[in-house]
């Protein structure tokens, strides 16, 4: 007699059993976690957010009171088995050490226990070694929790534990965030340029890809010539979209066509297929199928712009996104061994900084943006009345993507963040020898001025591609001015909204309360003049806005931290992790003429008159708390309510009244560089980056074939 089994698979957190694709999250079959604790991205949700789902299900189904369903909702969480272990394990532990394996630099934190409760005790760097001669991201991570027991004299690592292989002793728990491995390079096609392969680059933005090329039926290249630029490029991925649905599908085939005989091949050898998802016309779907199946390994995603008015972006991202994680983590070298020795499972940076920015925004019910600039991508996040966003963009960062900066910003907008007369050639041949040495750290002021040029030009355009992703933005009609309670505001500011099925929510920039800068260039500027001016120029607020910088970049660390305990990493943050650099005044304004009263300044009772085309900057040594007060002239807004503002704060306050940016005016009043002597040579400085190497002299062939036989046009001796 044979007795059949049947597997039981159940959610690692609330246990419930999961059948079909639907319970798993982001409907992967092998997720540990069901669709109803994890997020969109199929990321672990917070326990304040689990807590709020099953308060709002109990008051739903019960007809409860909110405190009631509050208590019983804290109470049937506690008993989820994640919870219940996660409260044990760190009740057993003395010590937390969090890493984050960047790009470039690996930063490990330590808290310790003290009077029965975890503090912030030090922060250590050590850079990430996945780069030859190393290529493990352990030996970066071992080499940071060294210098915290130097700095420390607290042991953290077991006697046994060597560069390759981490082991702890059984006092420290152990959590670790993760960016290591660089970005996701993407292919699109569409079937127009204006239409479909439109939405198919703000799809890959928008999860997080290196969009290598775009293809389309009218990019202005011939058949042939899409078939060789296809056949060159090795995409991580390959992203395909075109056609409404019910559409004709002859173009969508004959694209398929051209990249089918392209046969691109995968960035690794050990790589068989490279991932497609196509996102286009559902009719299509089953030619696709035939044509794609057995050469790339695909996937059928909803359509992208299932009509010419409509655009659903997020199926096809979710999955880009996904894939896009998976590449970044899993490929760095070392990572399956790290993967082992944590307590926790790794989220990827960007999440544990979103993660940190929802716990501000929630406790201050502020309207927040926040930018994280690492070596390979530039990250920005908003939390806009209530709402959560995130874009990453991969083409931008300071290191891997330096060039890339350079490239979509353009020299003359590098040149305008440069004092004057600065050597323009040097600024380019250093941003150059920084895509070739990421890990190399500026060695003078000069080396840092540059810097801090393309991180304003990689927040701006990061800024930039995050409200086209996220925000729709509408021309406000005659009727709705007149309706305004401050109609000369509307005629003079964009307006943002937030798209839903049921409703419009509308914001402007005046509306964002507070800017936070994270990453190693704010993190690390000379003074706190320097990372508010990289801050504001990046983002170019309006209104009143508070400045801050993540001081020593432990966001995300403290983002992950939030998964254990919510509580602790929320005091942390607040208390520990962000510096309040500054308050930004830029007025609002639809005619600008030179030398008009824009306000009446008074801080403790000294009072001044601000004009146009003036850029000021009130410093606060003393740290003290001031009177502020602000009376607009006609025809000046800092928002939709009021011209007159009162207000005490203990921070400085940085006023911009210039109707276009003066970088010349900013940099006077704020004494952000001070460039006497030119730098050095800059060899000098990549001596120990670069390598001797004899230089062989002969003949080199280059063989250059067609996909398919051609007939040649030319004869012998012909000059071609």
């Amino acid at each position: 007699m044979s007795v059949k089994t049947t597997k039981v698979i159940v959610c690692r957190s609330c246990g419930k059993v999961m059948k079909d694709p639907s319970d798993f999250a982001s409907g992967d079959l092998a997720h540990e976690l069901c669709s109803n604790c994890t997020d969109e991205f199929g990321v672990q949700k917070r326990y304040s957010q689990i807590v709020k789902e099953t308060k709002e299900f109990l008051i739903k189904q019960l007809s409860i009171s909110d405190i009631e369903a509050e208590k019983m909702a804290k109470e049937n969480v506690a008993k989820m088995p994640i919870w219940a272990h996660r409260q044990e394990e760190l009740l057993a532990k003395k010590k937390i050490i969090i890493t984050d394996v960047g790009s470039t630099t690996t930063k490990a934190l330590l808290l310790t226990r003290k009077d029965n409760k975890f503090i912030h005790t030090d922060v250590q760097y050590s850079p990430t070694t996945v780069e030859k001669p190393f290529e493990d991201v352990n030996i970066g991570v071992f080499k940071a929790i060294q210098k915290l027991e130097k700095a420390t004299d607290i042991s953290l690592l077991a006697i046994d534990s060597i560069e390759s292989s981490l082991k702890f002793k059984d006092e420290v728990l152990y959590l670790s965030t993760s960016s290591a491995g660089g970005g996701l390079q993407i292919l699109v096609i569409g079937l127009t340029m204006f239409d479909s392969a439109s939405s198919g680059k703000r799809t890959a933005y928008g999860a997080g890809g290196v969009i290598l090329d775009t293809f389309a039926i009218d990019d202005k290249r011939s058949s042939l010539e899409q078939m060789q630029a296809m056949g060159i490029l090795h995409p991580d991925i390959i992203l395909m979209a075109g056609g409404v649905n019910g559409g004709a599908v002859s173009s969508i085939l004959r694209l398929g066509e051209i990249l089918q005989l392209a046969n691109p091949k995968p960035k690794f050898g050990e790589k068989d297929e490279i991932p497609l998802v196509f996102a286009g016309n559902e009719a299509a779907q089953t030619f696709i199928a035939g044509l794609f199946q057995k050469k790339f390994d695909l996937y059928i995603v909803p359509n992208i712009r299932p009509t010419l008015e409509e655009e659903n972006l997020q199926p096809a991202r979710e999955k880009i996104h996904k894939l896009f994680m998976e590449n970044v983590m899993e490929q760095a070298p070392g990572y399956a061994k790290l993967k082992a020795c944590v307590a926790d499972d790794i989220i990827p940076t960007p999440t544990g900084v979103i993660r940190a920015l929802q716990l501000v925004s929630e406790s201050l019910e502020e309207n927040i943006m926040a930018v994280d600039i690492g070596g390979a991508t530039t990250d920005v996040f908003s939390n806009i009345m209530g709402d959560y966003f995130r874009t990453v963009s991969a083409n931008y960062g300071m290191s891997y993507s330096i060039s890339n900066v350079l490239k979509d910003s353009g020299k003359e907008n590098l040149k305008k963040w440069l004092p004057e007369n600065f050597d323009l050639n040097y600024a380019l041949n250093y941003i150059g020898n920084k895509m070739l040495y990421p890990t190399f750290v500026p060695q003078n002021p000069h080396q840092l001025t540059i810097e801090h040029a393309i991180a304003r030009e990689a927040i701006s355009m990061s800024k930039q591609q995050h409200m086209q992703m996220n925000f729709n933005t509408k021309q406000v009609g005659f009727l709705d001015k007149l309706k305004s309670t401050r109609d000369d505001l509307e005629k003079i500011t964009e307006a943002f909204y937030i798209e839903k099925a049921l409703e419009a929510k509308k914001f402007h920039m005046h509306d964002i309360n507070i800017l936070i800068g994270s990453g190693g260039v704010p993190a690390h500027t000379e003074n706190a003049q320097q990372a508010l001016a990289i801050i504001y120029d990046g983002f170019r607020p309006e209104g009143i806005t508070e400045i801050w910088k993540d001081r020593h970049f432990i966001s995300p660390h403290l983002g992950k931290l939030s998964a254990i305990d919510e509580t602790l990493a929320s005091e942390i943050l607040t208390k520990d992790c962000y510096d309040k650099i500054g308050i930004c005044i830029r007025p609002m304004n639809k005619k600008w003429k030179d030398n008009l009263a824009v306000m009446d300044l008074e801080i403790d009772g000294e009072t001044s008159q601000i004009k146009t085309g003036e850029v000021h900057y009130f410093s606060n040594d003393e740290g003290k708390d001031r009177a502020i007060s602000i009376i607009l002239h006609k025809g000046f807004f800092l928002n939709s309510e009021t011209r007159n503002f009162k207000f005490s704060s203990d921070l400085p306050i940085f006023i911009d009244t210039c109707r276009e940016l003066d970088f010349a005016k900013e940099n006077n009043a704020m004494q952000l560089y001070e460039l006497k002597d030119d730098p050095a040579p800059l060899e000098n400085d990549y001596l120990g980056f670069t390598r001797k190497k004899t230089i062989k002299s002969g003949v080199q062939k280059h063989l250059v074939e067609l996909p398919y036989e051609g007939t040649i046009l030319a004869e012998i001796d012909d000059e071609v």
